[in-house]
């Protein structure tokens, strides 16, 4: 049952407080007030997210990561995923997060009436304090459900910069951002398209950055024995980028600035892994590559199994992608130590310190790119400073840990502006 603030009492007496499960509370505890700090309720905050599809992509990958730093006993989770499951279920179970699948693929037909009416149902089943909404569908579909139900604190999140949105997709956004209380945006660059394309209250919009453990994308063997057990040549100079094959990632780009590398460097390798989401781009590519003369040169791997090993057996990351929220990619590179030569757009600007940590160039510019690769090659000390400045700023700023205090304070303010149960 909820509680207002003001309506909390006193805890009287030592030892276990009743209906709390927590021993050696100390006598005539009362919560701090929200004045001057944060306190958590009697029992957990009810917690519901709810997303698209359960795959492995980057948002996905992102609320897996926070839904395991999440103090378990100050928050009851659950999931809710409108369209599909997948491989994050079986990560989920072994995390103990309930999940439920509507199972609509199309949500924009008749299909979608009787999604909505399990969404309202599963939503009133668990009633929780906040209803926190990921991607398209979840973030048009939700808000409305959770005002419906009268759910005290509805968050919508974007996480790219939405220059794939169509006319009347951005419309949707903007009637369903009338029924949410915040908007999260992983990036400043994320933050100020939201507000340029749906005119969004700037004072409604929080940013919490992306964060991952560093020590998961960093492989405790040698780089020698990662490419033997990877079949990559022992002693090249492995360039390579994590990425789905799809025309947002430019990849491109970086084709064309290997080529200009490889004329110089034969001993140059360039990897490529990730899954193909355009068929017809992966064509074209495996044609010039052909045409090109670098089929010994270039190696796709497919989806990548082993990330850490996979960025181990590399000496630089490359990233082109022509359009990017605060990339999943660039942190595990960063992770990994790895100096990164980056697109100058989105939140990549806010991940590399130019010069310091990785290079940035301008998008599209392959010549561009295939200098700062070059100049990345010709020193051994320069890869390494520049890997060991972007492991320490990752563990400064985009930690799993901290992303996951920010967004538990975020949830926890939103709540008491509400005065419900803190």
């Amino acid at each position: 049952m909820r509680q207002d603030l003001a309506q909390v009492p006193a805890v009287q007496g030592k030892g276990r407080k009743q209906g709390t499960g927590c021993v050696g509370e100390q006598e005539n505890t009362r919560f701090p007030s929200p004045v001057t700090r944060y306190s958590f309720p009697v029992t957990p905050i009810r917690l519901l997210y709810v997303i698209d599809k359960l795959t492995r992509a980057g948002s996905q990958k992102h609320l897996l990561q926070l839904v395991r730093s999440l103090p378990r006993q100050k928050f009851d989770i659950q999931i809710i995923a409108l369209e599909c499951g997948g491989p994050l279920e079986e990560e989920l179970r072994s995390l103990n997060v309930p999940y439920r699948i509507i199972g609509i693929s199309n949500w924009n037909s008749l299909g979608g009436i009787g999604g909505f009416a399990k969404l309202l149902n599963e939503m009133n089943r668990f009633k929780p304090d906040i209803v926190h909404s990921y991607l398209f569908t979840a973030n048009f579909f939700s808000p409305i459900a959770a005002r419906l139900l009268k759910i005290p604190a509805v968050i919508a999140s974007r996480r790219d910069l939405g220059d794939w949105m169509s006319a009347r997709q951005i419309g949707m956004c903007r009637f369903a951002s009338r029924f949410v209380d915040l908007v999260l945006a992983n990036s400043n660059a994320v933050r100020d398209e939201a507000i340029k394309r749906e005119a969004l209250n700037p004072q409604r919009l929080r940013i919490v950055h992306n964060g991952i453990r560093p020590d998961e994308f960093l492989s405790a063997e040698p780089k020698g024995v990662l490419r033997k057990r990877l079949n990559f040549p022992e002693n090249a100079m492995i360039v390579g980028t994590l990425g789905n094959i799809r025309t947002e990632k430019d990849p491109m780009t970086f084709l064309r600035a290997f080529e200009v590398i490889a004329l110089r460097h034969p001993d140059a390798l360039l990897v490529y892994g990730g899954r193909v989401k355009d068929e017809k781009l992966k064509a074209d590519m495996d044609g010039w590559i052909h045409e090109h003369g670098l089929k010994d040169q270039v190696r796709f791997t497919g989806e990548v199994e082993r990330t850490e090993d996979f960025l181990g057996a590399m000496d630089i990351f490359v990233f082109t992608s022509k359009t990017e929220g605060l990339s999943n990619a660039i942190l595990e590179a960063m992770a990994a130590s790895l100096p990164i030569v980056a697109a100058r757009v989105g939140g990549n600007v806010e991940q590399i310190l130019d010069g310091i940590s990785g290079y940035l160039f301008p998008s599209g510019d392959f010549c561009a790119c295939a200098e700062l690769i070059e100049k990345l090659m010709a020193s051994t000390e320069r890869r390494r400073e520049m890997g060991s400045q972007g492991r320490a700023r990752l563990a400064e700023i985009f930690n799993e840990e901290r992303m996951a205090e920010n967004t538990a304070g975020i949830y926890k303010e939103l709540l008491q502006t509400k005065r419900v149960r803190v």
